[in-house]
């Protein structure tokens, strides 16, 4: 159960973190 939700936030994090990376390589102004 413990393993099921640790997967299911790696994914989460994971997207998030891949937006963060487009959005940075979109618009390097801002960082």
């Amino acid at each position: 159960m413990l393993m099921d939700r640790f997967q299911y936030v790696q994914r989460v994090v994971l997207k998030f973190w891949q937006r963060l990376r487009t959005e940075k390589e979109t618009d390097t102004g801002r960082w």
